[in-house]
């Protein structure tokens, strides 16, 4: 069938061109994702997992996204036993809308248990239907080679990792594939006078809000399609556009109303519930993401790194600049057709931003906005591969050639080193929670607290992965500390010992602020109870807790707790030093080596450790 498309002028290619078209960027995609099927399950995989499997958690299986329920009465069992840590705040709420998404993962879960190769590869088809959908829409758009180019851009975009290969992310596909295929529809509607197109496109927006919050992101491209990339009257335009206005009002409404969204988070802002917090966020994280999107700049530092933060800002600031150069250097030479999807699609990249700007800047967050990111890439790149000239250099040339290293080259290559390089941190955090320290056989009897935490990914997970290993669990689990610093630990008796962080408070990190924003300080003298023991915070500053008292419920020796520190990637067993002492915990950082040896084999392994260096702890050990 061929299709006239009201906007461009060249026709719709055959069915048959479709599929030669998609058959590069489905290959490729394929190929890729693959990279990522030893992951296995990673972080929060472990708790979706557990809730699958009926264990008891803040979520259910039927909302497995449910972090925090926003009810101090719910929430103060699971602080107390954790693994959520003691500084969470009590009325803490992370609590999504995904019931597909729920109802995808549950049939992973019911097909093939605990073999994360099944998860993955469903994971895939979702991911190859949003290539399919992209691929109607590109060719309705844009030129047919320009249209190609685009998808393919789009497939092997270095930012689509995450969501195609970590399970606990499958929502942003899930909430992507109906809205994209929505979109498509309305403008088949708009241009053909499909009438099947207006009803179609509103299940497909249906679909997408039932997997995700993302589908509002994508939806933002039939909106910007309506303002800027039609030249009806206004009344119509309005008119066309407001079933899916009133489809996404309805959605903000009864989300709202049903108590879903976040509360308390220091990386999370709820444009709902802290609108002033939300607006005070969004014009640097909407930098550094335009960045992610145009010259696939890595965001995830923002978190791990704090001081990296002006750089990434700088890097979105200056990819703006440059895009406009060359747009204007390309402008006249591109054709009507690009000219008219780049005047909407761009005001749709930006506005698909505004809903992922509500947390810290993640590549992962970029499914939506890289539509239109590749779209403007692929139009930049075919220009310049027309118009250039062999053997002359120029500026907008070299530029251009860069452009097409960075999105053809380099963003393929960073899927195996995403997958290779997260598989790596998956088995280190796996050999370290299954690891002897902690295989005594009461251990379900026993309550464990770790001292201090040099990875943060050791804060939680270490109980979840355990029960996804078929191991007991501890009776609870507490983290007392995880700030990059030195701390004192000084026994005061038989019950007692107080913990203080030497250069800053026990709860710095944004990390840290993912249960408990710095907007709400701790009290001196405030009190947490958790399972078997007490914490009461002793010193403050700038709101944080510096110094705690942990009240044990039973003396540190009865056999009742258990006492780990976290030092240079590895966990191991402690014992309290004498009462009436001090000691510091000296803090050492993950080392390469520690993360590295668990994915290698066992004589590889005594080679690479064999030159490490004594990792140094005053705290006497009683082994592991």
């Amino acid at each position: 069938m061929v299709v006239e498309p009201a906007v461009g002028g060249n026709p719709r290619a055959s069915s048959r061109g479709l599929w030669r078209m998609l058959a590069v960027p489905l290959f490729a995609a394929t190929c890729l994702t693959a990279t990522g099927l030893a992951l296995n399950f990673f972080v929060d995989d472990y708790y979706l997992l557990m809730v699958l499997e009926g264990q008891h958690a803040p979520a259910t299986k039927t909302e497995l996204f449910t972090f925090g329920t926003g009810s101090a009465e719910e929430m103060v069992p699971f602080i107390a036993k954790g693994p959520h840590p003691w500084w969470t705040l009590p009325e803490f709420k992370m609590r999504f809308f995904r019931p597909l998404t729920s109802a995808s993962l549950w049939l992973d879960q019911y097909l093939f248990g605990r073999n994360a190769a099944g998860w993955h590869i469903h994971s895939l088809l979702w991911y190859l239907l949003i290539i399919v959908a992209w691929g109607l829409l590109a060719r309705r758009v844009l030129p047919e080679r320009t249209a190609a180019l685009a998808v393919l851009l789009f497939a092997v975009s270095a930012s689509h990792w995450m969501p195609a290969v970590w399970l606990a992310n499958v929502n942003a596909l899930v909430a992507t594939v109906g809205p994209l295929f929505g979109v498509w529809a309305h403008l088949k509607w708009r241009e053909d006078h499909w009438k099947p197109g207006l009803p179609l496109s509103l299940l497909g927006y249906v679909t997408g809000l039932l997997g995700g919050e993302g589908w509002l992101g994508v939806l933002a491209y039939t909106g910007a399609y309506e303002l800027f990339g039609r030249k009806d009257s206004f009344a119509k335009r309005t008119l066309c556009v407001a079933p899916a206005t009133a489809l996404a009002v309805g959605y903000v409404i009864a989300y709202k109303l049903y108590g879903y969204g976040v509360f308390g988070s220091g990386i999370y802002a709820d444009p709902m519930s802290e609108p002033f917090e939300y607006i005070r966020m969004i014009t640097e994280r909407v930098l550094a993401l335009v960045g992610g999107v145009l010259l696939s700049v890595q965001l995830d530092p923002w978190v791990l790194f704090p001081y990296t933060r002006g750089a990434i800002i700088a890097a979105g600031i200056a990819s703006v600049f440059l895009f406009a150069w060359l747009l204007k250097k390309a402008w006249k030479g591109i054709e009507e057709s690009e000219r008219q999807a780049i005047r909407w699609m761009i005001p749709a990249g930006l506005l698909s931003l505004l809903p992922v700007a509500a947390t810290v800047p993640m590549n992962r967050l970029l499914l939506a906005t890289t539509l239109a990111g590749s779209a403007l890439v692929a139009i930049l790149l075919r220009h310049w591969w027309q118009t250039r000239v062999p053997g002359k250099r120029t500026a907008y040339g070299t530029a251009c050639g860069v452009l097409a290293g960075i999105h053809l080259v380099f963003s393929p290559l960073m899927w195996p080193a995403y997958s290779t390089t997260t598989t790596i941190l998956n088995n280190w955090m796996i050999e370290n929670s299954l690891s002897a320290c902690m295989n005594d056989e009461n251990i379900e009897e026993k309550h464990v607290f770790v001292l201090s935490v040099d990875n943060p990914l050791m804060c939680m997970y270490p109980p979840l992965i355990r029960n996804a290993f078929g191991m007991e669990r501890p009776k609870s689990w507490h983290a007392l500390s995880t700030s990059p610093t030195d701390h004192v630990l000084t026994r005061i008796d038989d019950r007692r010992f107080v913990l203080e962080a030497v250069g800053g408070s026990l709860t710095d990190g944004e990390f840290m602020e993912i249960v408990r924003s710095g907007r709400f300080q701790f009290d001196e003298g405030q009190k947490i109870p958790l399972e078997g023991s007490t914490i009461t915070v002793l010193n403050v500053v700038d709101g944080k807790p510096r110094k705690m008292e942990v009240t044990l419920d039973a003396a540190a020796e009865s056999g009742a707790y258990v006492f780990l520190e976290s030092a240079g990637g590895r966990l191991r067993l402690c014992t309290l030093p004498p009462v009436g002492e001090s000691v510091t915990i000296p803090y050492v950082p993950t080392r390469l080596a520690e993360m590295i040896a668990p994915s290698l084999p066992d004589a590889m392994q005594e080679i690479l450790l064999a030159r490490r260096q004594p990792i140094p702890s005053p705290i006497p050990r009683s082994g592991g």
